[in-house]
């Protein structure tokens, strides 16, 4: 895959009735990825609820996986880290027995609960990564949400580049969760090139992604279990109605504690595997209903969100114009604010609405700050060559045309309506002196009426 961005999933890990893992099931789930395209896939992390496997269950994690990759390229990303070094070196090496490549990764969090200070911090990854080092590389995990461990953008770089210089490559990429792109820019500022920064917030990614800003080389993502396909299309288009789609997902993903929502939609709507969890996670009678009311609205602002909205880009002295049939997304700033951005696939300076069958007040014009303005010269200009070349009723007018000091004067009489289709513009055609072929006229609502005449450019209309 040539994607410009990677995408790693962050794996569930399926569980029986009873209690034990569901190595069939993580068999299908690994292979539906690694199908589907993704740069690799992570065993044993927050989403595969790591504080609740043993070390044995997760080497069995591993090994399935590095089964079902075969000689694919795609990288197995292991989760081996604890807030005790020494039960993290103790997974670190017997994880690294179980067959995984070169270009295979352990993914080593900061440690929670000790809320170690920073000398603790670098001793614990400099034990670590001496012990990593020639063997295979390291993913340094930030998630202060989970682990109250705070440490700043800049002495988490420092601490990452000094590390390097002991033990050259040990640490190849951090996965950042603090959720905020402030951290992400500065720490991408102050780490070695040669260190790959990755998102571990889906929707601050997906935020990132659509406006082609921000300082991540990919994602490790909870979304790619139920929508890697989309997320691998988003990335290649930057399609708005993707980035919604997908953000709705995301905000279902996160209505609970994560993975309470992917286990659930896995089950119940995908039928991948079964929705246990370990204690002291659970999902319960009163969860499960809170899921359903989640789902249920989901859904229903996917139904508008689904809808193609057809635009028709213009240009009026060097101004680029959308015009559209209304839809209640224009209702939304922020929306038109993404729409019209510098950063969007197709920024433009002006969204023209209209509705069919209405006439003066439904006609609307925003700004690209989200606002809406009262008239715009220029999106009125687009509209009546937009509408000049469909196919729209034709009106019998009395035209009363002079030329004046070689410009056009035109009296429009009150015309006749010689077809029922309603509209709230209408094409008319006019003979003038000054030009032997037809000329095109449309008369635009805009709360007053617009008479627009199309002419060749050495006749100046008045």
């Amino acid at each position: 895959m040539s994607l410009s961005q990677e995408i790693y999933t962050a794996l569930v890990t399926p569980f029986t009735n009873q209690n034990q893992i569901d190595i069939e099931a993580f068999q299908r789930l690994c292979l539906i990825q690694f199908r589907a395209g993704v740069h690799g896939v992570v065993v044993g992390g927050t989403t595969g609820e790591s504080p609740t496997l043993t070390t044995e269950e997760l080497v069995s994690l591993t090994e399935t996986a590095i089964k079902v990759r075969g000689t694919a390229k795609q990288k197995v990303i292991v989760g081996v880290g604890t807030n005790d070094t020494r039960s993290t070196l103790d997974r670190l090496e017997r994880v690294a027995r179980c067959g995984l490549s070169r270009g295979d990764l352990l993914m080593v969090m900061l440690p929670y609960y000790n809320k170690p200070n920073l000398e603790g911090l670098r001793m614990h990854f400099e034990i670590i990564a001496a012990a990593a080092v020639d063997k295979i590389g390291l993913m340094l995990y930030h998630v202060p949400g989970r682990t109250s461990c705070k440490i700043s953008a800049l002495e988490l770089s420092n601490l990452i580049n000094s590390i390097n210089e002991s033990y050259p490559r040990s640490i190849h990429s951090v996965k950042d969760a603090t959720g905020s792109m402030e951290y992400s820019l500065e720490l991408r500022g102050n780490l070695s090139p040669k260190v790959k920064l990755y998102s571990g917030e889906d929707g601050l990614y997906l935020d990132t992604v659509l406006t082609n800003c921000h300082p991540y080389q990919g994602v490790v993502s909870v979304l790619s279990n139920i929508k890697a396909t989309e997320l691998i299309g988003f990335i290649e288009s930057r399609k708005l109605s993707d980035y919604q789609n997908l953000q709705r997902h995301v905000e279902f993903l996160f209505s609970l504690s994560n993975p309470i929502p992917v286990k659930y939609y896995l089950s119940h709507k995908i039928h991948l595997c079964l929705d246990k969890m370990r204690s002291p996670l659970h999902i319960g009678e009163m969860t499960l209903k809170s899921l359903h009311e989640e789902y249920e609205k989901m859904t229903k602002r996917l139904v508008s969100g689904n809808q193609i909205i057809n635009v028709t880009e213009a240009e009026s002295l060097g101004n680029k114009i959308w015009l559209a049939k209304h839809h209640q997304l224009f209702e939304q700033p922020d929306w038109i604010r993404a729409a019209c951005s510098k950063y969007s696939m197709h920024p433009v300076d002006t969204i023209v609405t209209y509705e069919e069958h209405m006439r003066s007040d439904k006609v609307r014009f925003f700004n690209r700050d989200g606002g809406e303005v009262e008239m715009c010269a220029n999106g009125v200009r687009c509209l009546s060559r937009y509408n000049s070349d469909r196919v729209l009723y034709v009106k019998n007018c009395l035209l009363d045309v002079k030329e004046i000091d070689n410009k056009i004067s035109v009296c429009i009489s009150e015309p006749t309506v010689i077809s029922t289709i309603n509209s709230f513009s209408d094409k008319v055609f006019l003979e003038l002196p000054l030009v032997s072929d037809t000329v095109k006229a449309v008369q635009v609502y805009t709360g007053n009426p617009h008479l627009v005449i199309f002419v060749y450019q050495e006749v100046v209309p008045e």
